[in-house]
């Protein structure tokens, strides 16, 4: 009634009509999941309301598999979500509703594409069974899933390391005198491991020697057909043509051999 003013209350409200938009999809460091849990953020173009409605899940025509949100920090959603090996192989986007201060609800769906792959590589074949060799140089081919990454190795020891760039992938080894152990396997771009393929390989490169004469029973042979045999130092291959044959400086006898045990 005098006139006096009171001091002046001032505040500023601020109209905000406008949802979050997604600005990073870093749900997951790799972009091809095989089974297993993955962490990763989603940041959005402004503060979110970390009490307001969110969720996050993988969607695509084939299903969706759910996100766990583990929380909400500024601009800043933090997820985590498990794939099952039982997950339907094939291409996901993670669809988002997020809720920013002003109570904006968004809903989202990243253009960045995540691939669910849970399928083991089919286990790799040899093209050739080699098991004994006569030279320390082992020369095969192996069959695998192209675009895979093909690992060899010998003894435990990593030996090849490579993308399967065919289906059929060339191996050449270089191998010592004794037994070794040949283990192949194949990784898809997931990190799905194939079934190991291993195989045994002997190098013996010292010539079989004859440890017993019993070619004959007797020393001093008249005419006729004598039957014996004659021992070795290891097993020898059927499969060949063996030459044995008496002999001396002025003539030699041919002998045939019946069998090979």
């Amino acid at each position: 009634v005098a006139g006096n003013i009171s001091a002046t209350l001032s505040h500023s409200i601020t109209v905000d009509l406008t949802a979050p938009s997604l600005t990073l999809d870093s749900a997951a460091s790799v972009t091809t999941l095989k089974a297993g849990t993955y962490q990763g953020s989603l940041t959005f173009s402004e503060l979110l309301d970390s009490s307001g409605t969110a969720s996050v899940s993988l969607v695509s025509d084939l299903g969706s598999v759910p996100v766990s949100i583990t929380s909400i920090s500024g601009s800043t959603m933090t997820v985590a979500y498990p794939i099952a090996s039982s997950a339907t192989n094939g291409r996901y986007a993670i669809h988002v509703m997020a809720t920013d201060l002003a109570g904006n609800l968004a809903t989202l769906t990243s253009s960045k594409n995540y691939m669910i792959d849970t399928t083991a590589p089919v286990q790799p074949v040899w093209q050739n069974s080699v098991s004994l060799l006569n030279s320390t140089q082992y020369s095969n081919s192996v069959v695998v899933e192209s675009g895979t990454t093909l690992s060899i190795t010998v003894d435990g020891v990593s030996a090849i390391s490579e993308i399967a760039t065919s289906s059929v992938v060339p191996v050449a080894l270089t191998l010592s005198e004794g037994s070794h152990s040949i283990v192949v396997t194949v990784e898809d771009a997931a990190g799905n491991t194939s079934t190991s393929l291993t195989s045994t390989v002997s190098v013996d490169l010292t010539p079989a020697q004859l440890s017993r004469d019993q070619l004959s029973a007797l020393f001093h042979l008249k005419s006729g057909t004598y039957v014996g045999s004659l021992t070795f130092s290891e097993s020898l291959k059927s499969s060949t043509s063996p030459v044995i044959t008496f002999v001396s400086l002025a003539n030699s006898i041919p002998v045939s051999v019946t069998s090979m045990s």
